[in-house]
Formats: structure tokens, C-alpha cells, sequence
């Protein structure tokens, strides 16, 4: 992603390395069979980063950004409810 698809509040480094931490939670979480915790991590704690609603405030800021992030992640949504 390009560093205009980032919030300028925070630094894309930053950005990116909280993110990668946010998707390494998710995946230890489905390793653990803890696919609640994964899904409600993914819809309130990721995609809420990148909705354009103000709150909280968005990581992500591009619109074609948050529109491809966010099919991917119902992507993942849906695959882990298979699961259940």
C-alpha cells in the first residue's frame, strides 16, 4: 500500500507494524481453535481501523484502500465461520 493510503496522525511504520500485530493475534487465535476471538478481533479491532467512520479513527484513509482491505478481510470472516 502506498503511504497515502495511511492516516498522517501516526507514522506508516507505525501503522503497519500495529496492524501486522493485530493479523498475528488473529492467526494464533485460529491456531487455538479460538475463532470467536478472531472474528470479533477482525471486525472491531481491524476493520474499525479502516471504515471511514471517525470512530475510532482510521489507520487506513484511502477509500480504494479500505474498500480492497475490507473484502479481503470479509474474505477471512467468512472462511473462519466455516469453521464454527
Amino acid at each position: 500500500m502506498s503511504r497515502e493510503a495511511f492516516s498522517k496522525e501516526q507514522s506508516v511504520t507505525e501503522v503497519k507494524k500495529a496492524l501486522s500485530n493485530k493479523i498475528d493475534a488473529v492467526i494464533k487465535m485460529v491456531e487455538k481453535d479460538a475463532y470467536h476471538g478472531a472474528i470479533n478481533k477482525l471486525m472491531n479491532d481491524i476493520l474499525a481501523k479502516m471504515d471511514g467512520d471517525p470512530k475510532p479513527k482510521d489507520w487506513i484513509i484511502n477509500s480504494i484502500a479500505q474498500v480492497s482491505l475490507k473484502r479481503h478481510i470479509d474474505w477471512i470472516i467468512t472462511n473462519i465461520r466455516a469453521l464454527l
